[in-house]
């Protein structure tokens, strides 16, 4: 998958959307409407791509550590933002930091 994770890590969560939208009394074309946006969502959806890769580097590496981290572990946005410049000379890396931390 494009997010760096395993398929045996996002099918679960594929599985689990359908059941929610089996229960929530969805017919079957609205059903397939939450399959293919879970699928997109999972697979790294293309849309921002070259912009973590302009950010981050490697946009697959990236989304791999985001997903893998617990966001309510203590300082997990410092430790993304300090991957920004990655793969860039030292001299440019406090400049995508900080751009990053400014406009996200």
């Amino acid at each position: 998958m494009a997010t760096g994770l395993h398929c045996r890590r996002v099918m679960p969560e594929r599985w689990s959307a359908l059941r929610l939208a089996e229960a929530a009394g969805l017919d079957r074309p609205a059903r397939a409407v939450v399959f293919y946006t879970n699928l997109v969502a999972w697979i790294g959806c293309h849309a921002d791509s070259h912009q973590i890769a302009a950010t981050f580097g490697d946009a697959i590496d990236f989304r791999r550590d985001y997903y893998a981290r617990d966001r309510s572990e203590p300082g997990w946005a410092l430790a993304l933002a300090s991957r920004a410049g990655r793969g860039r000379p030292l001299l440019e890396r406090p400049g995508r930091i900080g751009s990053f931390v400014l406009h996200g």
